[in-house]
């Protein structure tokens, strides 16, 4: 095969990298690049949601939360979500890593265990 030939090829592979995945569900993609599967989402669980979500609210307000690095807050904000769900009787945590570290970055991790399940 000549070099242009190659070229041709090699573009053509690439136009097609760059286009835009269509059709094709979030949790597959995220399966996918990291072998980790989406949980599904319990709308049933949804009130504990809004209960946890407006206690951490409330004491995140009261004492307020100071941060140079706006993308830091929601770290910040995690010791008073899970006081949140431990005050609704859920057990609540930073989640374990596959090394079996507790390992907290970017937005809220927190996964909780309740009715044999975890909810994120």
């Amino acid at each position: 095969m000549n070099e242009n030939k190659q070229v041709e090829i090699l573009e053509s592979v690439i136009k097609q990298m760059l286009n835009p995945i269509r059709n094709i569900p979030l949790y597959l993609i995220i399966e996918s690049i990291c072998g980790n599967k989406i949980l599904e989402y319990d709308l049933s669980e949804n009130e504990v949601l809004k209960k946890a979500k407006k206690l951490s609210s409330i004491n995140i307000n009261k004492e307020g939360i100071k941060s140079v690095r706006p993308n830091e807050v929601g770290n910040y904000a995690e010791p008073f979500i899970i006081e949140a769900f431990e005050s609704l009787g859920f057990s609540a945590s930073i989640p374990i890593t596959n090394e079996g570290g507790k390992r907290s970055a970017g937005y809220p991790d927190i996964c909780q265990f309740k009715w044999q399940r975890f909810l994120y």
